[in-house]
């Protein structure tokens, strides 16, 4: 089940227990963990974005060569069937892009809007994926 703070996603119930749940956050830099994104104004624009670990900016991929992307635009939850999250939970800001003319994709970084340092209270959505 997805989990939120007040600015965006926060992770992804992975277990719980009578009183507890564990989260796992969307830093993390487990390769099964990557979040299904849309950026810009298409519906279209799909993307993935992993975490690198706490503290480390999350990697955003396959995002085309030569995609018009800004600093501070806002990913997106995509909501695409059998993916982990509901549509249009805010996710990150871009922190940076770049592309070399060898690259078959932008090299984009971005930072997530909820801080995970902070979190005093979150909520979990009961929601399950379309299969």
């Amino acid at each position: 089940m997805p989990v939120v703070g007040g600015s965006g996603l926060v992770g992804q119930v992975i277990a719980v227990s009578s009183s507890t749940s564990t989260v796992r956050l969307i830093t993390d830099a487990d390769p099964g963990s990557q979040i299904g994104v849309t950026f810009g104004t298409s519906s279209g624009n799909v993307a993935s974005v992993q975490g690198g670990g706490i503290g480390r900016a999350l990697t955003v991929n396959l995002i085309p060569r030569g995609t018009a992307m800004q600093k501070g635009e806002v990913l997106t939850t995509s909501g695409l069937p059998n993916l982990a999250y509901p549509p249009s939970i805010p996710v990150a800001k871009v922190t940076r892009f770049s592309s070399t003319s060898s690259a078959n994709q932008e090299s984009v970084t971005a930072e997530p809007l909820a801080d995970l340092h902070q979190l005093a209270y979150v909520d979990v959505l009961q929601w399950q994926p379309a299969s």
